[in-house]
């Protein structure tokens, strides 16, 4: 089963996104900040992220660049502006908050069949 990492500060949004994508056969960790998701990613292995670009007030810049590192497709899902992660933020996908789950699955969909890219 695809294994996705979902950070996100907000937590009634990321327990609805949990529930979300289980629904449709992923299996997901959730992490609420910079350091938990950078934790994440160095005890787990994951097929895909969905990445809010602003947690807790903290741009989650490191986050999209382990994810990078490491070849894992994101998408960021964010209230914040697109041109304010350009420089540092180079999702698969980028959804506008809030977005339909609908538009959420498809976009998931599409990092999962992203090929990894590795070194």
């Amino acid at each position: 089963m695809p294994r996705i990492l979902v950070v996100e500060d907000e937590t009634l949004l990321a327990l609805d996104l949990r529930t979300t994508f289980e629904g449709v056969n992923l299996e997901v960790a959730v992490a609420s900040t910079v350091e938990c998701a950078l934790q994440q990613l160095l005890l787990d292995d994951f097929s895909g992220a969905v990445l809010d670009a602003c947690l807790h007030g903290t741009w989650a810049a490191p986050v999209a660049a382990e994810l990078e590192r490491r070849g894992v497709p994101y998408i960021v899902y964010s209230g914040s502006n697109q041109e304010n992660i350009a420089e540092w933020a180079h999702p698969v996908q980028f959804l506008q908050k809030p977005a339909p789950h609908s538009a959420l699955v498809a976009a998931v969909h599409n990092v999962l069949a992203q090929p990894r890219i590795t070194d």
